[in-house]
């Protein structure tokens, strides 16, 4: 759920549960725009967010990402909105209770890691009507991620 709210900024929130597990994560985000964005310019937008995972008490695990965004929307009725970013995203990973105990008291003598991970991304929204059908790639330093998603645009 993304919320606008004046002077160019948004707010989002996301809640997700592993069905038949008390697995489940929260975050949100905060975004500001630079440029808005109009017929002849690009929006630019910067961004900051944070997740957290719940219901696996062996381990505390959060992110949090900071990226700049470029997008340009064009066409009316039947729009076609390319975008591109660039980020990083920070984990932040620590085992607790018996598999942070250390291996010679029985536990799996797990520590504590902290990562970097930079990205880019690229992809494109096509929108007609209600139906919003994006096309995405990202580069990162793991492995690339294609993703293809549909939803309902209102």
């Amino acid at each position: 759920m993304i919320k606008g709210l004046p002077f160019g900024i948004d707010v989002g929130a996301v809640y997700s549960q592993v069905p038949n597990t008390n697995i489940k994560y929260f975050g949100g985000e905060v975004k500001y725009a630079l440029m808005k964005g109009s017929a002849v310019t690009p929006a630019v937008a910067l961004r900051g967010t944070y997740t957290q995972l719940l219901g696996v008490h062996q381990l505390d695990f959060k992110t949090y990402g900071a990226e700049a965004t470029i997008s340009k929307g064009l066409g009316f009725g039947v729009k076609l909105t390319p975008y591109a970013g660039v980020g990083v995203t920070w984990f932040q990973s620590k085992p607790t209770g018996f598999a942070s105990d250390s291996v010679s008291s029985g536990g799996l003598g797990l520590d504590k890691e902290n990562s970097t991970h930079p990205k880019a991304y690229a992809g494109a929204r096509f929108t007609i009507v209600l139906l919003a059908i994006t096309g995405e790639v990202e580069l990162n330093d793991v492995t690339p991620v294609y993703s293809l998603k549909a939803g309902l645009a209102f």
